[in-house]
Parts: structure tokens; C-alpha cells; sequence
């Protein structure tokens, strides 16, 4: 589109349906554009107001308005329902935010200070039975993967994985068991991290569970290093509110396992035996040379004494 921006020396007014504009300036839109003599022709015209004054019942408005930002947020969130503001809005993360006491005890230790719970749950474990064909044998294996919140804090990813190790032959069958991934608006996590937290909110006031979310959003989104970059801050607020959405909704029955399964990563290493028994032959070997080293100089010590 092309458009043309129209300032006006004075206030030029407008009336729409009993309310007056007066305008200061304009942007005109359109798909064509032309001054003929001193008209402006517009193809398929829109006409933005980009400053002026709104007249209604004595009151007047400046164009453009300056309004709240948490009004601004509740009329988006409220009329237009988009995307994470309407889940915050439907979630008990809207009456934290609505609470100034609590985000006066949140902020009350000082900047970066949290008021953290001085007790948490260690970690959630997710046990998986599988069932796997080996040359029309069914062997049943189970594996566990293990979540640990102490690393997650500590900015060393607290998943830990497991993987299964069967025997075919000569050759070893390696199943890597991944866990369930789950996608937030800003990101994707494993699933047992929500999970964590939903089990680990129990006991704990509100204060101490927001600290809790943003410890475990920090180590899941910057990790050991840390960074200077200014997006990390934003970061971990995305991922605050990604958690807290998500452990807030989360239960077993709607687990992204019952919809998407699990991933599984399987490797086949063949002639691992064999290999194990190649270096068992190098070191008897070598055990039987030095043996055969050691009679034979006994040999010579004997004759030469």
C-alpha cells in the first residue's frame, strides 16, 4: 500500500455519529495514491487518525491515548482472548498477579532476592516398562528417568536419562528411553518438569512456589554459564510463565505420553563380544609372554650361575 501522512495548521473537525475529531493529523492508506489538483484520490482508502483531540460530553481525548500498560494487557487479554495472555488470565497465575501483597513478599528481600522454600521435593522419576521382540522372545525391561531439582538449580540440567542393554548374540541392543516433550508458548520442555512442579507446589505458600518456578525456569533456560546478554532476563520470564501454565494444567491423564507416546533411540553395536574377548587374548598373551620372558631368563641366571 502507499499512503501519505496530512498534518493540518489548525484542527480540522470531523463528527461521527455525535462524537467530534478534531484532526491534527492524518495517515491515508490506499492502494493507489494521487493528488489531482487539490484533491487527494485514494484507492480503497483508510484514514488513520494520528493525532487530534475526541470530543464527547465535554470531555476531551487526546489522539492517541495513553492508557495503562496492565489496562492495556486486560483489554487484550479480556476482549481479544490471544494466545498466553488469555491462559495467564484463566489460570491462578492472574490472581498472583492480582495479589500486591504477595508481589510485595516476592520482591520485599530485594532485587534478585527470592523468598525460597527452605524444603523441596529431591525429584520425580518416570518408570517405563518395555516389552521388546528378540528373535520371537519377548523380554520385558524396565527403565527410569530420573529428574533431579538440586542440578536443575544449579544450571546443570537435572535430566537424567536411562538406557536399556540386551543381549543378541554377539552383538548388544542399546534402547535410550527420552521423556515426553511438551510445548509452552515459548519453548519446549520435558514433561517432567512440569510435572515436578505440580507435585512439588504442595506445602508451599504461593511466594515460595513463584521462587521455586523461576529457580527451575533460570537453570532450564540459561544453565551453569550464565550469560550478560540482556534477553536472559526475558528468557526466564517466558520461561517462568511457560512452567507455571503448564504445571498449572497438567495432570496424568493429560500427559502428552497417552497423545505422542514416547521417543525411544535404539542402537545396535554389533560384535561387542568379540571385542571384549580380542583384548582378553592381547592380555593373555601378554601375560603368557612375560611368563615365557621370565622362565627363560630364570634359565640363563641358572646356567650363568
Amino acid at each position: 500500500n502507499v499512503y501519505y501522512k496530512i498534518r493540518f495548521d489548525r484542527g480540522t473537525p470531523i463528527i461521527i455519529g455525535g462524537i467530534e475529531i478534531g484532526i491534527i493529523e492524518i495517515i491515508v492508506f490506499g492502494s493507489e495514491v494521487n493528488i489531482s489538483g487539490n484533491k487527494l484520490v485514494v484507492s480503497n482508502p483508510i484514514m488513520l487518525v494520528s493525532k487530534g483531540i475526541i470530543k464527547y460530553n465535554d470531555i476531551n481525548i487526546d489522539i492517541p491515548g495513553k492508557y495503562d500498560y496492565g489496562l492495556y494487557l486486560y483489554s487484550i487479554a479480556k476482549f481479544r482472548q490471544t494466545g498466553v495472555l488469555s491462559k495467564v488470565v484463566d489460570s491462578t497465575l492472574a490472581d498472583v498477579l492480582l495479589d500486591p501483597g504477595l508481589l510485595y513478599s516476592i520482591s520485599s528481600e530485594g532485587p534478585g532476592m527470592l523468598p525460597l522454600p527452605s524444603e523441596v521435593l529431591d525429584g520425580v522419576r518416570l518408570k517405563v516398562k518395555l516389552e521388546v521382540d528378540m528373535n520371537g522372545k519377548s523380554i520385558i525391561k524396565e527403565s527410569v528417568v530420573r529428574f533431579e531439582a538440586n542440578g536443575e538449580a544449579l544450571g546443570i540440567h537435572g535430566l537424567v536419562t536411562d538406557t536399556i542393554v540386551i543381549k543378541d548374540g554377539l552383538n548388544d541392543l542399546y534402547i535410550n528411553v527420552r521423556p515426553p516433550q511438551v510445548d509452552g508458548f515459548f519453548g519446549v520442555y520435558h514433561e517432567l518438569l512440569p510435572y515436578y512442579l505440580k507435585e512439588a507446589r504442595n506445602g508451599l505458600s504461593e511466594a515460595e512456589y513463584v521462587s521455586l518456578v523461576a529457580v527451575m525456569a533460570a537453570g532450564h533456560v540459561v544453565g551453569g554459564a550464565g550469560s550478560l546478554d540482556p534477553s536472559v532476563g526475558i528468557q526466564v520470564e517466558r520461561g517462568m510463565i511457560d512452567l507455571y501454565l503448564l504445571a498449572d494444567s497438567f495432570s496424568p491423564s493429560n500427559s502428552t505420553i497417552n497423545t505422542d507416546g514416547l521417543t525411544i533411540a535404539v542402537k545396535v553395536v554389533p560384535g561387542v563380544n568379540l571385542i571384549w574377548i580380542g583384548v582378553a587374548v592381547m592380555v593373555a598373551g601378554g601375560i603368557s609372554a612375560l611368563i615365557l620372558y621370565s622362565l627363560a631368563y630364570t634359565k640363563t641366571a641358572r646356567k650363568q650361575g
